[in-house]
């Protein structure tokens, strides 16, 4: 098998459920090659959608109006919880996918990332660039 990750995937092709289809299709045509290609109607339609992400920045501002503190706090459902329990478990219920992004190389002295998991019960994924959709946005805003 062959799974191809990258080439507009969108982070759809990190769920292995599509294998299921394969390894019926390669039973039946007893050992011969065989390759299957959904349309993006289909990913698109067993896709897992990205978690739905609330934020709050708080910045601290020095006399000069220079930044010196920077407070992410982000709320979603976990990745993680779902695709990698243990990990999940060992980052203490942190889950870097959704809040990547929101580490950042500007110059502040003190920057504090938080993450508080929202589960509302949904089957959330790896659908494109998960976190910094997100945080980059709040950033830069």
């Amino acid at each position: 098998m062959n799974t191809t990750l990258l080439g507009g995937g969108f982070g759809r092709k990190a769920e292995a459920d599509f294998i299921v289809g394969a390894v019926s299709l390669a039973k039946v045509v007893e050992g011969r090659p065989v390759k299957v290609i959904w349309s993006r109607e289909d990913d698109t339609r067993h896709d897992k959608s990205r978690p739905l992400e609330a934020q709050h920045i708080q910045v601290g501002l020095d006399a000069d109006g220079k930044i010196v503190g920077w407070r992410h706090h982000v709320e979603a459902d976990s990745i993680f919880a779902r695709t990698m329990p243990e990990l999940f478990k060992e980052q203490h219920g942190h889950d870097d996918v959704v809040t990547e992004g929101a580490r950042f190389n500007y110059s502040v002295p003190a920057h504090r990332i938080e993450y508080l998991r929202q589960d509302n019960g949904l089957a959330i994924g790896f659908w494109f660039a998960v976190g910094v959709g997100y945080t980059r946005f709040g950033i830069d805003a």
